[in-house]
């Protein structure tokens, strides 16, 4: 009852896959040796290796899988498959293999267990993709691999009964035909396959290659965008550079012409203050020689120009009413820059009450009445007067050049 159970769990019963007719056939086969070994008692197990219990172990798994509709476990199925494979071959390997007994084992035991190994794999693949055609690369592969063993092991098996004459049983021939259609079916398929996914591979290249190429040239051309920036940046930093220096030597220039002009204005000052102090004299002699036609010696040499260098005099005498009081009212009445040229005319003309004193003396006078007038204001908390503030001093340069 268990070997019928294992034999229904075997067979296809969903119209949606599509399981080649010629496999079909070998599971027939691949049944009908399995009834003839266990009828001749042949043993499950040579050397021990026991592929028939190998392939239950891996049925019932595959079975759990479609239970619970699990459909993806490709790659564990063909792992699984690998190893039952591997296990086979292994057979092949022992020092005994091709004895009779052996043979009969393999026709029998090893071959018909591969064979139903495939079809139960087949239908889990096809539980997804339906028919041959629709399946993938690898399980397409992982039957492939089956049935090139299957048809590997029974060339060699052959090779060694044509020694030892062990009959070959019928249902193995007929299995193993239908084993090699199947093969080619497989190998047909995997050569499309082939032929697409190198296509295919071949397009990914293709636009791998491209993609790469777009993404170089896109970096040369970001690269070249670069330097162009770094260009226009360097262009850029020079003309702001020549712009700064250009700017640079105008303002310098600017400043030197500046400078010139203030040298300028402040030696045409200093010449403009000395030459009002030759003023004053010449206006102080002109003021004495009114209605004269010439002055004694010793009132020439009393008026003579004296330099600024040599301005200070010794303190003449001067009388309270009659010199200081003149000169104060002269000072307050003509306040202004021609203060000086109007004292002159008023009180040092002939009979004047400031004839004897010459400009430095008058300055000189004019200057210390100013301080202490200032100086009076200051203790008494008052404001001091507009003419007293006025009162210049000509021998001191203009404030700027001080």
């Amino acid at each position: 009852e268990d070997e019928e159970e294992d034999r229904n769990n075997e067979v296809n019963d969903s119209e949606d896959i599509h399981i080649p007719e010629q496999l079909d056939e070998a599971l027939e086969f691949a049944h009908d040796l399995d009834e003839a070994a266990n009828s001749d008692h042949v043993p499950e197990e040579l050397g021990g290796i026991n592929i028939l219990k190998s392939y239950s172990r891996l049925k019932k798994i595959v079975g759990r899988w479609r239970s619970a509709n699990d459909n993806t476990r490709t790659d564990d199925l063909i792992t699984l498959s690998n190893d039952v494979l591997k296990e086979a071959k292994s057979i092949l390997e022992k020092s005994d293999w091709n004895g009779e007994r052996a043979l009969k084992h393999v026709y029998t035991r090893v071959l018909p267990s591969l064979v139903r190994m495939l079809y139960v794999s087949m239908v889990y693949y096809l539980s997804e993709a339906g028919t041959i055609k629709r399946l993938s690369y690898e399980p397409l592969k992982g039957c492939r691999n089956v049935t090139k063993a299957v048809i590997e092991i029974s060339e060699k098996v052959q090779s060694s009964n044509t020694r030892k004459k062990v009959p070959r049983p019928r249902a193995a021939i007929a299995m193993l035909a239908r084993i090699k259609n199947v093969h080619e079916i497989l190998e047909r398929h995997l050569r499309m396959l082939k032929q697409v996914k190198h296509a295919a591979e071949y397009a990914e290249k293709q636009r791998v290659k491209r993609e790469r190429q777009q993404v170089a040239a896109l970096e040369a051309e970001a690269e070249n965008a670069r330097r162009r920036q770094i260009q226009r940046e360097r262009q850029q930093a020079a003309e702001l550079e020549r712009e700064v220096e250009h700017t640079q030597r105008q303002q310098s220039r600017r400043e030197r012409q500046r400078a010139a002009e203030l040298q300028e204005q402040n030696e045409l000052k200093i010449r403009n203050w000395r030459e009002h102090w030759r003023v004053l004299h010449d206006q102080r002699f002109g003021a004495e020689l009114e209605g004269q036609f010439c002055l004694p010696l010793d009132k020439q040499q009393h008026l003579k120009f004296i330099p600024l260098e040599s301005a200070s005099v010794e303190y003449p005498y001067w009388h309270p009413h009659d010199h200081v009081y003149c000169l104060g009212e002269g000072l307050q009445e003509f306040a202004g820059p021609d203060v000086y040229r109007k004292i002159f005319r008023r009180y040092c003309c002939r009979g004047g009450p400031l004839q004897d004193f010459n400009v430095s003396e008058i300055v000189d006078k004019a200057v210390s009445l100013r301080d202490s007038l200032m100086m009076v204001a200051a203790e008494d908390g008052e404001d001091q007067e507009q003419w007293v503030l006025d009162i210049p001093d000509p021998r001191k340069p203009p404030a700027a050049l001080r």
